[in-house]
């Protein structure tokens, strides 16, 4: 028996928009890493931090559509499996990691924010590699929270789901809701440690006579880049995580629409990221055009401001 329109439409859906996700991030942090003035500023840092996770959120989704295309044409889609052995599956196991990212990567880079504005000078003499700890962070948090749910399914072998393996039916019930909840700690945290970062920048703001000096702007600036994350991630994140945990207005009806809306914030993050530093886009096309001698090599005016 065929798999219903409204399946397949979804799973369509699904590979639409991870594919474009993940090329839009994918040539975002290309951009960012083709230029050393680029790569030495911290706001463009972290900013490709978020596009790699965004990148990664992209490649889950095209994964899983891929799996679930192949269970479709197979006519597998009503049939059930174990949890153990949807958990089994690679397109699953990186599809459980990934959606462990975003949020894990948007507190610890509120934290990284955090350190810089209240302890400016410890923040100046660590080591510039600390500005890839927020993503190393959060590929650890995903691989060990996907190691955690699969130890804890390793005896659900009955089958009682779905061969289509949603990620909530992947690892047990309680390992899915501990981790839902886990998301939305690490958003509300970011909130609400946002709030004294955002007081601390105004007065700095009202009080540095020099509206000139660079390690300030540098400063705000990169706060700034984590603060546009933090409310994509609030808005797009945590209200459809929220609205799914508490079933508001019997909302797991329309599921398919809240993973989507979640999932925009890839699109949002990367497009935000490219508004807000359009020289990155302009010195990329410009040497397009200089390598296909339609035009002169751009003098690239970008300052490397690496203090904070």
């Amino acid at each position: 028996m065929s798999a219903p329109l409204s399946v397949r439409i979804e799973n369509s859906v699904y590979f639409g928009i991870g594919t474009a996700a993940l090329l839009l991030n994918v040539v975002l942090i290309l951009c960012v890493l083709r230029k050393p003035a680029f790569r030495a500023r911290k706001d463009l840092q972290l900013a490709g931090c978020f596009c790699v996770i965004d990148a990664l959120y992209g490649l889950s989704f095209v994964v899983v559509a891929t799996y679930r295309y192949g269970v479709l044409h197979s006519k597998q889609g009503n049939q059930l499996m174990s949890r153990y052995d949807c958990n089994s599956q690679i397109s699953l196991a990186i599809a459980l990691m990934v959606e462990q990212m975003p949020p894990c990567i948007i507190a610890l880079s509120t934290i990284d924010r955090a350190v810089a504005i209240f302890r400016p000078f410890f923040y100046y003499t660590m080591s510039a590699k600390w500005t890839y700890a927020p993503i190393v962070g959060s590929i650890l948090y995903g691989i060990g929270a996907y190691v955690l749910g699969r130890l804890l399914t390793l005896q659900e072998v009955n089958l009682e789901v779905s061969a289509m393996c949603y990620t909530y039916d992947s690892v047990r019930f309680e390992v899915a809701k501990s981790l839902h909840y886990v998301r939305i700690a690490f958003i509300a945290i970011s909130i609400l440690l946002y709030i004294p970062i955002f007081l601390k920048l105004y007065k700095q703001a009202k009080a540095n006579t020099s509206t000139s000096n660079s390690s300030f702007k540098l400063l705000r600036r990169t706060s700034i880049t984590v603060a546009v994350a933090t409310c994509t991630d609030l808005l797009l994140l945590l209200i459809p995580d929220l609205v799914l945990a508490t079933d508001f207005l019997g909302s797991t009806k329309y599921a398919v629409l809240l993973f989507v809306l979640m999932f925009s914030k890839s699109f949002v993050n990367a497009i935000a990221c490219a508004v807000r530093n359009p020289e990155i886009l302009r010195e990329t096309i410009a040497d397009i055009k200089s390598a296909l001698g339609l035009g002169a090599q751009s003098v690239s005016s970008v300052h490397a401001l690496t203090t904070f």
